[in-house]
């Protein structure tokens, strides 16, 4: 300023007064400006780099102070020109950063709205695995339902089976509950009860009303006794069932006396004795073959089953018949054997005959099926395969060795296998 005021006039500086004023106004608003723009990595960059050309612009107007100026009138040089080359220069900077700025704006709105919109996407996508995820348990869980449903309404294989093979054969079978009530003896091995506890248990189950058709055939005759038993055995049978009073048949049965009433002579009664000995009956619960009470009625009723059962097979009412208290195979044609006393096969049998040339029979009930054997050993109409445990061991009957083969037409019609004690499929078909 003191150089100024020695070599300037009033005028003069007058006018650098108010050049440097522009100035200081151009700076600020660029200032001002700059502050406005929005900041990154690169709009720093570019506007420090035009800030730093500016400055330096900024610095080259404020030197003229410094710098020596012509003090010749014609080489005077007006200080204004160099002052409006500098503010123009800083108005054009100014629209090109602003032009910048506005352009990198965009492309960083732009920028910012590609990223949100991917972020998004990438959210939406999350979201819909999730509900597809979630929905996809449901959808298997109601899949599965469905399965189940479907198997729950579709019967077991097994059970389509069994109902196949129903309709395809027809299945009879005999019951009768007065026969669960006769009783060999407390410690014999044969019980009736068994075969009603075997129909309670069909009967719970509910194959007797959906497989199973109830046979009531007619009650058997001493005529049909007499196809395969001597007349007086059935003549025996028919006395112990009516000749024995109440009173006789129940102390007789459980005391295993013969010396039961006061009022029958003791003689009598070991007569009665004698003859039912005869036929292989006694008195008393511990025999085998106990004359029980109401011994002819229990023969007649399980025989019926048994006719029952091959009448309807005969007919062609059914393909299967089933008789649990049947299969009385001990009984001989005059007496009693192994708590049998009529045997109902050999009376099947010979109802077949009538219309079959050949019937084959097959005992798997672990004893030896001696009395059916026994009846046709001679016969090549009728063939008897027994599976029984070896009678070499000590076994009941004691009969139905490999060399029992039959006699004279009915050789080579019995065939026996017996079995040790342990035998399982292996060690058979080896």
């Amino acid at each position: 300023l003191q150089f100024s005021l020695k070599r300037k006039s009033y005028l003069q500086w007058k006018q650098l007064l108010v050049c440097v004023k522009d100035n200081f106004v151009a700076v600020s608003s660029q200032n001002k400006f700059q502050a406005k723009v929005p900041v990154s990595k690169m709009e720093v960059d570019q506007v420090g780099t035009k800030t730093e050309t500016e400055t330096k612009e900024a610095e080259i107007i404020k030197k003229p102070e410094s710098t020596p100026m012509d003090t010749s009138a014609e080489g005077e040089v007006d200080p204004l020109k160099p002052q409006n080359v500098a503010t123009s220069e800083t108005k054009a900077a100014e629209v090109a950063t602003t032009k910048i700025s506005k352009e990198e704006s965009k492309e960083e709105s732009k920028k910012e709205l590609s990223e949100e919109s991917k972020e998004k996407s990438t959210e939406e996508s999350k979201e819909e695995s999730k509900i597809e995820s979630k929905e996809k348990p449901k959808e298997e869980i109601k899949e599965k339902s469905k399965e189940e449903s479907k198997e729950s309404s579709t019967p077991n294989p097994k059970r389509l089976r069994i109902q196949a093979d129903a309709q395809k054969k027809k299945v009879v079978y005999y019951h009768h509950d007065e026969l669960s009530i006769f009783e060999h003896g407390r410690s014999h091995p044969r019980k009736p009860f068994r075969a009603k506890l075997a129909h309670a248990l069909i009967f719970g189950l509910g194959i007797y009303s959906e497989f199973l058709e109830p046979l009531r055939p007619r009650l058997v005759s001493m005529t049909d006794f007499g196809q395969f038993h001597s007349d007086n055995y059935i003549s025996i049978l028919r006395f112990v069932q009516e000749y024995m009073n109440p009173v006789v048949k129940e102390r007789a049965w459980l005391t295993c006396s013969p010396t039961i009433a006061v009022s029958e002579d003791l003689d009598t009664w070991e007569k009665i004795a004698g003859t039912l000995k005869r036929f292989n009956l006694g008195l008393g619960a511990d025999s085998v073959n106990s004359a029980m009470p109401g011994l002819l009625d229990y023969c007649r009723m399980y025989t019926t089953g048994t006719m029952g059962c091959v009448n309807s097979l005969m007919s062609g009412d059914a393909d299967i018949a089933i008789n649990w208290y049947g299969g009385m195979t001990h009984a001989k044609s005059s007496s009693a054997f192994g708590g049998c006393y009529v045997n109902d096969v050999v009376l099947a049998i010979l109802l077949l005959l009538r219309k079959y040339k050949n019937v084959l029979v097959v005992s798997l009930d672990g004893e030896h099926c001696d009395g059916v054997e026994e009846a046709f050993y001679a016969s090549d109409q009728v063939m008897t395969v027994s599976f029984h445990a070896n009678p070499e061991n000590g076994m009941f009957p004691g009969t139905g060795y490999v060399d029992d083969i039959g006699v004279n037409e009915g050789a080579g019609y019995a065939i026996n296998v017996p079995l040790n004690d342990g035998t399982n499929d292996r060690s058979l078909l080896s």
